[in-house]
């Protein structure tokens, strides 16, 4: 039985948990997202009408990946006790627009991400090898971003559900 834990995951068996995340539009083009009793702020540069007065969307999601790969090498290091003094990471996206929005043919596509990690360690380097491909196995946003992930969108509309394709 899935039971939602103070953490704000919902654990379904030993292996597998579900996470919500909740945003909405404040102003303009910013938003706010919450999880548990946190919550940040998104928003977009002048060009797009917003403020710039937080991240936008896609570095968020490069941050996640990273955020991901970090949490990974710390938790896989102390498991293989490989010791870690520090981890960086720096990620860069690409990305690409294409086709019109009056004509309904817009299309966005991600060209892909690098990640370069950097990593201070006195263990040999074969093993800090092992731990970095464990922890790039390990990582959920790596996972979602590199194998098709399924996402699904349902709409209400003036509290109503809305079909809309």
């Amino acid at each position: 039985m899935a039971e939602t834990s103070a953490t704000g995951i919902t654990e379904i068996s030993a292996r597998t948990f579900t996470m919500e995340v909740s945003a909405e539009h404040v102003d303009k083009m910013l938003k706010r997202g919450t999880f548990r009793d946190f919550s940040v702020n998104c928003d977009e540069g002048p060009r797009l009408g917003g403020e710039d007065s937080a991240p936008p969307p896609l570095a968020y999601m490069g941050m996640a990946l990273g955020f991901c790969l970090l949490t990974q090498v710390a938790r896989y290091s102390a498991a293989l006790k490989v010791p870690v003094d520090h981890a960086a990471v720096q990620v860069t996206g690409t990305y690409h627009v294409e086709g019109s929005v009056l004509q309904e043919t817009v299309q966005a596509s991600c060209e892909g991400f690098h990640q370069r990690l950097t990593i201070t360690s006195p263990a040999p380097s074969i093993d800090v090898a092992k731990l970095i491909r464990i922890a790039e196995a390990g990582c959920f946003v790596n996972a979602a971003l590199t194998k098709p992930t399924p996402v699904t969108t349902e709409v209400t509309l003036n509290g109503a559900p809305f079909a809309y394709q």
